[in-house]
């Protein structure tokens, strides 16, 4: 396997001095974690202890520091009904000063981190099938780990194709009954989505917030609840009872005139350090963060991403929720975010007549659902964010500072505008992402220059087979079966 390369953050050391992590919220744990916690009152104010309890503390204990915090904790574990290490985490990042102690707690006691990855892993790949057509931008998802659907997106209203594993053979599905192109592919209750999207009729572009659902049996479709944000090209991560949309292309009336002009991505770059002219390309990009729920057929708004984000992909593992996003202010680098799904769907808001003051609240809120993991040490672009077997992993195409013209993994040819598959998994002990080599018949990635982007990142886990995605054999588009050995 490859080097580990670390992320850009610095790890916190436990205080415990062990490599072992209870994760009981027990009073001792508590007082081990927070030694270097002095403000016992402040704490108790944010861990919500009354003001009159936190005076009879003070009184009883004559301000002694550890004892008075050794109080607030035990007062705050017995009155709380439901004491968690998110809410020490939330209120520790409300005082201030203790960025590294936040960042430790969340890391280790609030989200499940990945299935360790073998350090020798390789990625063998193999051609599954070829689609049915010729396509710019494909796309896949694996509804239930099973059923296979590939739509051809890009400046032209957009196809899906189902395959049928059983029979070998591809069926075109109908048209959503409102067509667009650039729509995001996600999947709930074993049902294949359809979110937002893109079109351009008669000279004015506008983008949807139309979401639909697909039943593969009677063949029809069925429109859900329409995004609050209007969007393009969104990440779409699914869970058992949700589906989480994040980032994508939004347009402003002031954009509309350039935007046939220009590169989506102008700029970015440039050696130019214009940062009005960022302003005007982030305008054109969303970092609203919205849940539908299976339950209520409603949605909701979550905590916002810091930034807009131009490239933004996530996958859920082990009950957490991972995000890739790359964003104007880090120039091509991407920054990695994680939450815990519950604690994301917990905290949004049901869409009201209230919804835009309460996003308003929540994106000045310091105490965010999203925690940084870092940014990647690696330039891929075109990359996704993908799970296999619990491993979290980055499988993109062309290395950001690689040299044009050189042939090796991830690599663009200048001569034909490709680039072979990169990966990279993730090792949480050792906080840093590890590259996976890749034998067999590699997927080749289109490569668009000019935009940062590639023109096929699927990367879905096929259940008990691997890793799915598409790519090119010359003009043709086939899909590929990545087996982790």
């Amino acid at each position: 396997g490859g080097g580990c390369r670390k992320m850009a953050t610095a790890a916190v050391a436990p205080t415990s001095g062990t490599d072992e992590v209870d994760l009981t919220l027990t009073l001792r744990n508590l007082l081990t974690e927070l030694v270097e916690v002095r403000d016992w009152r402040t704490l108790g104010v944010h861990l919500a202890v009354p003001k009159d309890e936190l005076s009879k503390i003070n009184a009883r204990f004559d301000g002694e520091r550890g004892r008075c915090k050794k109080r607030v904790l035990d007062w705050w574990l017995t009155n709380d009904p439901q004491p968690s290490w998110e809410k020490l985490a939330q209120a520790l990042e409300k005082m201030g000063p203790h960025e590294e102690l936040v960042q430790w707690i969340w890391r280790k006691f609030v989200t499940s981190p990945p299935v360790e990855p073998n350090p020798f892993m390789k990625m063998w790949w193999r051609k599954f099938a070829e689609l049915p057509m010729k396509v710019k931008v494909p796309h896949a998802v694996a509804v239930g780990g099973r059923k296979i659907f590939v739509a051809s997106q890009g400046e032209e209203l957009s196809q899906i194709f189902q395959y049928h594993t059983d029979k070998c053979e591809w069926s075109v599905v109908p048209h959503t009954p409102r067509e667009m192109w650039s729509f995001s592919l996600g999947q709930l209750s074993g049902q294949l989505l359809t979110v937002g999207g893109y079109r351009n009729m008669r000279g004015k572009p506008t983008v949807g917030n139309n979401v639909y659902s697909f039943n593969d049996e009677s063949r029809k479709w069925k429109e859900l609840s329409p995004l609050p944000t209007a969007r393009a090209s969104a990440c779409v991560i699914s869970t058992s009872s949700a589906v989480i949309v994040a980032g994508g292309y939004i347009l402003h009336a002031q954009e509309l005139e350039r935007l046939g002009k220009i590169s989506r991505t102008e700029g970015l770059d440039s050696d130019t350090d214009d940062d009005s002219d960022d302003e005007r390309e982030a305008g054109m990009f969303s970092a609203a963060v919205e849940v539908y729920s299976a339950e209520t057929a409603q949605w909701s708004v979550a905590d916002s991403l810091p930034s807009p984000s131009y490239r933004t992909s996530g996958v859920v593992v082990a009950d957490t929720c991972y995000l890739m996003a790359m964003i104007f202010e880090e120039r091509g680098r991407s920054i990695v975010l994680h939450a815990p799904v519950a604690s994301l769907i917990r905290k949004a808001v049901p869409r009201t007549k209230k919804s835009k003051s309460a996003r308003a609240s929540q994106s000045d809120s310091s105490a965010t659902v999203w925690k940084h993991l870092g940014i990647l040490p690696f330039g891929v672009i075109g990359f996704t964010a993908a799970n296999v077997g619990g491993i979290l992993f980055a499988h993109g195409g062309a290395d950001l500072y690689s040299e044009v013209g050189e042939s090796e993994e991830g690599d663009i040819d200048e001569d034909d505008g490709f680039s072979t598959v990169l990966m990279h998994s993730y090792s949480p002990s050792k906080e840093c992402w590890i590259r996976v080599p890749s034998s067999g018949d590699m997927p080749k990635i289109k490569m668009d220059v000019l935009s940062f982007t590639l023109a096929a990142y699927s990367a879905v886990e096929l259940a008990g087979k691997g890793l799915l995605t598409v790519g090119f054999d010359g003009d043709k588009a086939l899909i590929y079966l990545g087996s982790p050995v």
